[in-house]
């Protein structure tokens, strides 16, 4: 993240760095001690807005982590999201599910409370995602039976009614790659998958390749990984990329309904754990842009049903307790550039370059003040 701020002599420009990562993977580090855990023991939804992560519903509370993992405690929903889903759309996470009440609560940039347009219905074990400008709800279970409705809601949070999936089914998975937003698999079973465009346009590219409900997602760079889920005996893991191919990855060899997944910001690896519900797991899994599969350090518990999001250089993991489990990617030290002469400081005081680079260690927080110049 930067800030650029220009001088008022006009002779350059300030650029702060707040946290900026580069360099390359050196792996995933499971982080100790653990942080501060939820306000209250439940399986959340899990989601990420401006400079917060939250943790939202299996009750009406909500918590949210900073890029430090410091936890406030947002106000409440006005409703009780036993059910939860979140997706996110401009400067808005939005949340719903619920088994009797179709309300849908935002938390802005600041983690103000507001009220969106109610759903068309209640949502039970429905899906979200978002693509372009719009957040997307579909799908779920109400009054008996399974519902094929999408929902939309713009970066003004206006409501609208796209095009409804192909199949009706409930405990389907969202996911974004590219300009597609994938609603895919469900219970019934089913393995269909529906794509909506930035235009919220629908197809249907390539099903997956087992039928499965309460799936989880994450992404790599080139993909989206939807692992496990109800119905398949392999944990099979189906990756889409822009263009809506599907590639099936190794699996994850059991079956393994209500994991948690998500990925690192800059996408260099999806990870999965916990779930399975009637048994539990702890262990968790990464997926790398290869789409190879690695064992990883195991959660702090068993985690029977699993919610995850990220934050900085973390993704964490909830549900099933109170207890947060974070996993950092660590980074090797990279180069920044700038004239000979320009001044910086990355937390060892202002120096000055003395060539076109400095090395600084990942994440980066400090400044470089550009003097006027060329970078040779």
């Amino acid at each position: 993240m930067a800030n650029i701020i220009k001088f008022k002599g006009g002779g350059g420009a300030r650029v702060d760095y707040n946290g900026l990562y580069g360099g390359s993977p050196n792996g995933i580090l499971k982080t100790t001690p653990l942080p501060t855990s939820l306000s209250v023991s439940r399986t959340p939804a899990g989601g990420s807005i401006g400079n917060y992560a939250l943790f939202a519903g299996g009750d009406s509370t909500v918590d949210a982590y900073n890029y430090s993992l410091t936890r406030t405690t947002p106000t409440s929903m006005t409703f009780n999201a036993d059910s939860p889903v979140i997706a996110m759309v401009g400067d808005y996470a939005l949340v719903t599910g619920n088994t009797s009440a179709s309300t849908v609560n935002t938390y802005n940039l600041s983690l103000t409370r507001g009220i969106a347009t109610d759903l068309q219905l209640p949502m039970l074990r429905g899906g979200a995602t978002n693509v372009g400008n719009y957040a997307l709800f579909g799908g779920g279970y109400y009054s008996g039976q399974n519902w094929n409705l999408m929902n939309s809601y713009n970066t003004s949070l206006t409501k609208g009614s796209p095009t409804a999936l192909s199949v009706a089914r409930n405990a389907l998975t969202g996911g974004t790659i590219g300009n597609y937003a994938l609603f895919a698999g469900g219970r019934s079973p089913e393995s269909t998958v529906d794509a909506y465009d930035s235009s919220l346009t629908r197809s249907t590219p390539t099903a997956l390749s087992a039928s499965r409900g309460s799936s989880a997602t994450g992404k790599v760079i080139g993909y989206v990984l939807f692992a496990g889920g109800s119905y398949d005996s392999t944990g099979a893991v189906d990756a889409y990329n822009s263009s809506l191919t599907r590639t099936v990855c190794s699996g994850l060899g059991v079956w393994r309904e209500f994991m948690g997944g998500s990925n690192f910001i800059n996408l260099s690896y999806a990870l999965f754990g916990g779930g399975n519900y009637a048994t539990g797991f702890s262990d968790v899994w990464s997926y790398d842009s290869s789409l190879t599969k690695t064992s990883i350090t195991s959660l702090s518990l068993i985690r029977y049903s699993a919610s995850a999001t990220n934050i900085g250089n973390y993704v964490l993991f909830a549900g099933s307790s109170d207890i947060i489990d974070a996993y950092e990617n660590t980074f090797s030290s990279f180069y920044l550039y700038a004239p000979i002469g320009s001044k910086y400081d990355f937390g060892g005081g202002e120096q000055t370059f003395s060539t076109n680079k400095i090395s600084v260690s990942s994440p980066a927080t400090g400044y470089i003040k550009f003097k006027k110049g060329v970078v040779s």
